[in-house]
């Protein structure tokens, strides 16, 4: 029995295929102008799957890279600043009046001597500042607290001074010791601290800077956590301690000894830092004799050679500590370019994937539309058909 072709039925097929048409005159349209395979996930879903996850990648290393970037900058600044340092640490262990101090030479005479105390009271002043640079808003080498300056300057401490010992708890420009904070001479502190206290307190605040503060960034080094602590190879410690670079605090028992090797004696209390070694070596030749350039005392000259040797020491470890951060900022520039490459390489994966190509586009958008224009020239045959078949009903 062959199925009767009524007006209505005919009209119910004719709209059905030509919203079938449209719709895919719409899709053909959307891909032409996006530029996309597909819109939704439901039209792809393992298509739109695959690409969600190698975007996902691309958004992680584009996010590495601009953090190892800004760190890249933070690292050139910090290599800047040591070496204007260290320009200056080699301009003092080479003025011609400090050399003939410590070689015993032609005596200068005291306003030379004390000429030159001032001008290293002031070069330990300017480490101090130098060590205070920034990058943007933060603070480069204050560790962790990137918002409060690293080095200040406070009455120093005694480094024999301890809580509850009795002794008087800072020292004098003069050599002595006092308990009026307005009396004492100007110590460097850092973050806080002073940095030649031997005070456990002191020691264990230096302690936890040094051994074990850490900022860690993920930087693309395949980040991973165990007991809810970052694997430190996995990670970039991006905390630079000032502290470290200029000789690390406390203070040390040194070994004087002539050049030929003749022990003079042993000087307690000699500081690490070596901002603090400049600044007490400037004090001792600021207190010498205005005349003919003596020293205040016997102590005093061997306290100043004592200084003077673990200057030397301070200055050669520094030189390695600024290659070493040489070396951590070509890490971080070597990590730029793989990271910049990986994303490169996730970006055009999924381009490739989910990008549609335009002449493909523009043919089946084409060939739609014909589709969909020949749709209402049928439509036109259709309705004429049926209102003959109506009249002659």
């Amino acid at each position: 029995m062959i199925p009767r072709m009524t007006t209505v039925g005919t009209l119910k097929n004719y709209r059905y295929n030509l919203n079938q048409s449209n719709n895919t005159l719409g899709k053909a349209m959307n891909i032409v102008t996006s530029r996309r395979l597909f819109s939704s996930y439901a039209e792809d879903p393992s298509l739109a799957t695959r690409c969600f996850q190698i975007r996902h990648a691309y958004w992680r290393a584009e996010s590495q890279y601009t953090v190892n970037e800004s760190l890249r900058h933070k690292y050139d600044v910090a290599w800047q600043s040591l070496g204007t340092v260290s320009t200056d640490l080699y301009a003092m262990a080479e003025d011609t009046v400090l050399t003939s101090i410590i070689r015993g030479e032609n005596t200068p005479t005291g306003p030379g001597r004390v000429s030159l105390g001032q001008s290293m009271i002031a070069k330990a002043q300017d480490i101090a500042q130098t060590m205070n640079c920034r990058y943007g808003e933060n603070y480069v080498f204050s560790g962790a607290d990137t918002l409060n300056a690293p080095f200040t300057w406070g009455p120093q401490v005694n480094p024999e001074y301890t809580e509850g010992s009795g002794l008087p708890r800072y020292l004098t420009a003069e050599g002595g010791t006092t308990d009026d904070p307005e009396k004492a001479s100007q110590g460097l502190y850092f973050r806080g601290v002073p940095v030649d206290s031997k005070d456990p307190k002191d020691v264990e605040k230096m302690e936890y800077f040094l051994n074990e503060e850490r900022k860690d960034i993920d930087v693309g080094l395949g980040h991973q956590e165990a007991d809810g602590k970052a694997v430190s190879s996995t990670v970039f410690d991006s905390s630079l301690q000032g502290l470290y670079y200029l000789g690390g605090y406390g203070t040390k028992t040194v070994t004087v000894k002539d050049q030929d090797g003749t022990t003079l004696g042993e000087v307690e209390n000699i500081p690490n830092n070596v901002i603090s070694i400049v600044k007490e070596m400037g004090e001792i030749l600021q207190r010498s004799d205005v005349k003919d350039g003596d020293f205040a005392s016997e102590d005093d000259k061997l306290r100043f050679q004592a200084l003077f040797q673990e200057f030397e020491s301070s200055t050669s470890n520094f030189r390695e500590r600024w290659v070493e951060m040489d070396t951590q900022t070509g890490f971080l520039r070597d990590n730029s370019e793989l990271l910049q490459g990986t994303a490169d390489s996730l970006k055009q994966q999924y381009m490739e994937l989910e990008d549609a190509d335009p002449a493909a586009a523009i043919s089946d958008f084409m060939f739609a539309r014909y589709c969909y224009d020949a749709a209402l020239k049928v439509g036109n045959s259709i309705l004429s058909q049926s209102l003959m078949d109506y009249i002659n009903f």
